[in-house]
This record gives structure tokens, C-alpha cells and sequence, in this order.
């Protein structure tokens, strides 16, 4: 008698537990709203990867919410967000799939569902569609804070509690040329010294004359601005050993006058060190008339005239 006492007490609680175990496993959801920088229309046919703070995507493993059929096969994939559908699932996904589940209270968001908690997690957007979505939008890698973390336990689809506690992380994105985005050669690297990794775009074809453009990352706001000193440059070395930089650009002023300037990386900023006017006596010169400026406490101060340079 006493062997069945405890069988029974032992199913009891274990029904207990189950009924108490979440569905969802602990998981959480953060909502992603990428939209154009002019219009604030939500952009369509983008690919949306979980990375880390290098830009390279994180592997999981399969999951049973997974759409690949051995989703217990111990393969680890890239976390990437789904679009939420405005429709009800059918019945037979309802419980199985959650790519194909309805989250009321997301819209038509890009999802991603992991077990984020306390830390900022990373993702990189891409435009997959190109022409098909408006144009052709910026690669972006930016970081989201952990307030837009919602936890999934307990949720309904008549759930007011997430309806209320849902905020959906909006990101601007740049139309970029189509010649920039299939030379869009990316790197990584502090580009400003400042201890986060900044990102660079290669806006043609890599050569020893490569010409960049610089996103450096604020880390207050939690997104990479265009640097449009940087991107003006047409050579730039880093030493982050040294934290040392080197760059220069040259400008024509006029058929006859051109001017180059030399910046450096000094008192946590980039300076012009050295600027060079060069002004030719008629079109068919080679030879010009250079005056040269230094930087001196502070100011850029004259320091020679070449007559008849080359």
C-alpha cells in the first residue's frame, strides 16, 4: 500500500513540474525595426545574424523550434531573425515551429529568440533583396541594449503582459550606390582609438590607393556614424600598438592650384601636421610654386616657399 502511496505522490508531482516548466525554456525575444533614414519604412528582405563584437556570426546549436528537420543533430548554425506573419499559424505548427508562430504583440519585426539576459548582444544586418527591397541598403553591425530583451515564458496569444513590456529596437539604414555595395569590401579595427572596434568599407576595388569609408562606433548611442574626415582620406596607416595614424588627401583648388595636407593622431584627435599649396605659372607647367605650413602650438604656421617645384 505504502508503494503505491508514493507512486502516486511521485506521478502527481511530476505532473506538477511539467505543468510548471516553460514552454518556451527560458527563452527571450528582442524585436529589430530597420527602416530608411528619410521615409521610416520598414525595409524588407534583409538578413539579420546574432555576431559578436568582431562581427562574426555566433554558432548555436539546433533547437526544436528550428526549421531543419534533424534539428537534434548537434549541427551549430547562425542565429539569424525571421519577419513575425501577421496570420495565424496553422495548427500543426502551432506548438512545433516558432519561425511560424504569431507574436501579437510584434507586428511584422524582424525576431530573434535566444537566451539573452544581462549583456548587449550584437547583430549585423544585410541587404539580400538589393533592388527588390528600394535600393541598396548599408551593411551595419550595432549593438542592442539588454532593456529590449523580453522574456517569453508565459506567453499567450492574448498576453497583455508582453503587449505592454515589448520595445521594438529601431535601426536607420543608409541607401548606399550599387557600385559601393559590390566593392563593399569590410574590415574591423579601432579606427579612432578609443577602445571599440570601429568598421571600414572599401568604396572600389582593393589596391594600394584603397579609399575607405569609416563607420566608427558611439558607444553611447549604441551605433556607427559615418567619419567623414576619414573617408575623405586617400591613404591612412593605424599602428594600434602605438596608437599612431598617418593620412593624407589632396584637393585641386583650381586648374592651377591644388593643395595637399598631412594628419596625424594626437591629443585624441586627428590634425592636419602639414599642408603644401602648390600653384603652377600656366597649365602646361610641370613646375609650380609650393608654400608649406607646419602645425606649431597648436596653429598651422608658415615654414618655406619652394619656387619652381616639381
Amino acid at each position: 500500500m505504502k508503494k503505491i502511496i508514493t507512486f502516486c505522490i511521485c506521478v502527481c508531482c511530476l505532473q506538477f513540474l511539467q505543468a510548471q516548466h516553460c514552454q518556451y525554456d527560458a527563452l527571450s525575444i528582442v524585436g529589430i525595426f530597420p527602416h530608411t533614414t528619410d521615409t521610416y519604412t520598414q525595409i524588407q528582405g534583409l538578413k539579420i545574424t546574432l555576431v559578436d563584437a568582431n562581427g562574426e556570426p555566433i554558432l548555436v546549436y539546433n533547437y526544436h523550434y528550428s526549421d531543419e528537420e534533424n534539428s537534434f543533430s548537434g549541427k551549430r548554425v547562425p542565429l539569424t531573425a525571421w519577419q513575425n506573419q501577421q496570420v495565424e499559424p496553422d495548427t500543426e505548427h502551432h506548438n512545433k515551429n516558432i519561425k511560424r508562430r504569431l507574436f501579437a504583440f510584434a507586428n511584422t519585426d524582424y525576431l530573434l529568440t535566444g537566451g539573452f539576459f544581462k549583456e548587449a548582444i550584437y547583430i549585423k544586418i544585410e541587404d539580400i533583396d538589393h533592388e527588390h527591397n528600394g535600393g541598396y541598403f548599408e551593411t551595419k553591425m550595432i549593438a542592442i541594449p539588454p532593456e529590449y530583451f523580453l522574456r517569453l515564458c508565459d506567453y499567450d496569444m492574448n498576453s497583455t503582459k508582453h503587449k505592454k513590456e515589448y520595445k521594438v529596437f529601431k535601426v536607420p539604414l543608409n541607401l548606399i550606390s550599387k557600385q559601393t555595395y559590390f566593392l563593399g569590401l569590410q574590415q574591423s579595427g579601432d579606427y579612432n582609438f578609443d577602445g571599440y572596434d570601429d568598421i571600414r568599407i572599401a568604396r572600389k576595388k582593393p589596391d594600394q590607393y584603397q579609399k575607405w569609408d569609416y563607420y566608427l562606433y558611439n558607444s553611447k548611442k549604441n551605433v556607427y556614424i559615418k567619419d567623414v574626415l576619414l573617408s575623405r582620406l586617400h591613404h591612412a596607416t593605424f599602428d594600434w600598438v602605438q596608437q599612431r595614424f598617418s593620412g593624407s588627401r589632396s584637393v585641386v583648388l583650381d586648374k592651377l592650384t591644388r593643395t595637399s595636407e598631412v594628419f596625424n593622431f594626437f591629443e585624441g584627435k586627428f590634425r592636419i601636421t602639414q599642408k603644401t599649396t602648390c600653384k603652377q605659372t600656366h597649365e602646361l607647367s610641370e613646375r609650380s610654386d609650393c608654400t608649406i605650413y607646419k602645425l606649431k602650438n597648436g596653429k598651422l604656421v608658415f615654414v618655406a616657399f619652394r619656387q619652381g617645384a616639381e
